[in-house]
Parts: structure tokens; sequence; C-alpha cells
């Protein structure tokens, strides 16, 4: 019998416009997408914002690569997604000049199933959970955004110290600027980037499953339940996923952020992030139960 990946829940959150997670979900195939808008010094090169255009249309990209059910193959999905919404890109954005800190990238999180093996796949600040039977959970994430992530964070901290008055972002913008040239790059960060080579870059791995396996995966602004808030472990957020439902964990990651809106118990960049997860268990073809 063959197994598919059967969606028990999916919620993405944002709060303001525009969200710029994507997210979806096939019979063998799920992912989660977190775009990061270009740092720009004037309008947004793509409506609603560069990251939002990117996320949706990786989405969309994969989707089509993927609804047809059929067992698919990573690399070969990999790189049609990485060709297509590069050339969607240029005939977006035409013949105009743009500097490279100004392009939109993303992250992306992605899971497929082919047989009884789970491909898994992640580049940029997305994070994969798969539960056993058993109970236990193992993580996939892509570690390299972490030291950019890191010195940015540090930049933001020293610029509110230094004036404590002032809105940071005009002060860091220039040292954000050069941290994107950092992406894909030897000793720089991992993302999905519609001018710059991806896909080798992809932090992978292949589980075996069965039936009642499930996979929780999320975008940073929903771990921040567990690396900001320490609210949840890896493996309880799976169970909290399953017990409660992603809308409560999302109302009670929003209430803790209002709680802490200067980052005193949770430092961080921006008060609130975007909010992406998609849980799915592994089931029998023909098991359309929840």
């Amino acid at each position: 019998m063959p197994l598919i990946l059967h969606c028990l829940d999916a919620l993405t959150h944002g709060p303001k416009p525009p969200n710029e997670d994507a997210h979806g979900v096939a019979p063998g195939a799920a992912w989660v997408i977190d775009g990061a808008t270009g740092v720009n010094r004037g309008a947004n090169i793509l409506e609603p914002s560069g990251a939002a255009w990117l996320a949706q249309t990786l989405s969309d990209t994969l989707a089509g690569l993927l609804s047809g059910g059929t067992p698919a193959d990573l690399d070969a999905t990999v790189a049609a997604a990485e060709a297509r919404v590069a050339a969607a890109f240029e005939q977006a954005v035409g013949d105009r000049a743009i500097e490279a800190p100004d392009l939109p990238t993303a992250c992306l999180g992605l899971a497929l199933l082919h047989g009884r093996a789970l491909h898994l796949a992640a580049i940029g600040d997305i994070s994969i959970l798969h539960r056993k039977a058993d109970g236990t959970v193992t993580l996939l994430s892509d570690h390299a955004i972490e030291a950019v992530a890191s010195r940015t964070q540090a930049a933001f901290a020293e610029a509110r110290r230094l004036r404590p008055d002032e809105d940071p972002w005009p002060l860091v913008r220039e040292t954000i600027r050069e941290n994107r040239l950092l992406a894909n790059q030897p000793g720089g960060y991992n993302v999905v980037h519609p001018r710059v080579p991806w896909r080798s870059l992809l932090v992978r791995a292949t589980h075996p499953v069965a039936p009642g396996d499930v996979l929780l995966l999320v975008t940073d602004g929903f771990y921040r339940l567990i690396d900001h808030f320490g609210i949840h472990t890896e493996a309880d957020l799976v169970e909290a996923a399953l017990s409660q439902g992603l809308r409560p964990m999302i109302d009670r990651l929003r209430a803790e952020e209002n709680a802490d809106p200067h980052g005193v118990r949770a430092p961080r960049i921006k008060k609130h992030d975007d909010a992406t997860a998609v849980l799915v268990r592994v089931a029998a073809g023909d098991d359309d139960t929840n």
C-alpha cells in the first residue's frame, strides 16, 4: 500500500500585511517558505513586496511540480524550482538594474515522500521536526544562517543602546546590506535566491518512515515558541500541535510577544514575525482519517 502525507493542520499568520511566508501540501509532499525582502534604499522592486512575491512564486512552482501525486525526486524537483523561479523573477523585473542587497531571498523547508523513505531538505532558517511512532523526534535545520542572524541582532542591540530614543533601522541598514552580499557565498549563509544558485546548498536528510509518523515544518517565526520564549521543546512542540492545533499555539506566541514588546525577555529584531506551520502524518494511501 503506497504511503501519503496527510495534512492534519496548516496555518500561516502575518501580524501585518504583506505576509511574506507561504506553504503548501501535496499527497507526497509538504513545504514551508519564509521570504526576506531586500534591504532597499527605495521602493520595493516587486509588489506587495519582493519577499512575498518570491515566497508565493516558489510555493506555486512547487505546487505545480508536485501536485500530480507521483513520487517526486528531490534533486529534479529543486533543480526545476530553481530554474523556474529564476526565470519568473527576470520576467517580473524586466531590464531594471537592481543592486544585490535589494534582491529578495527566501528560506525553504521541503519534505518529499518516496516509497517508505522521507526525503527532507532545508535552506535558511526553517525547521523540520519528524516524530516517529516511538515518540523520538529528529530535527533538520540549516544552521549556516545563525551567524549572520546573530551579527544582525547584535547590530540592532548596539544601535538601541547608543540611541535608545531612535528607530534603529536607519542606523543598521548599511550593515545589513553588506550582510546580504554573503548570501550563498563561502563563509556566508544559504537561502533561496532569484539570481545566485542555491539548490546545491540545501541541508538534506533521508529517513525511513511508517504510517503514524508525524512531520511538523515551521518557519522561524513559529519556532520562536522554542528558541525565543522556551514555551516548548522540540518534542512537545509536535505533541502540542497534535493535541491543541496550530491556532492556539499562534495565539499563545502573539500574547508572549505582546507581553515583551521591547525584547527584554526574548531579544529579537522584530516584535512579531510571520509564523507558518504545516503538520502532516504519514498514512496509507486510502487513509483519510484525521
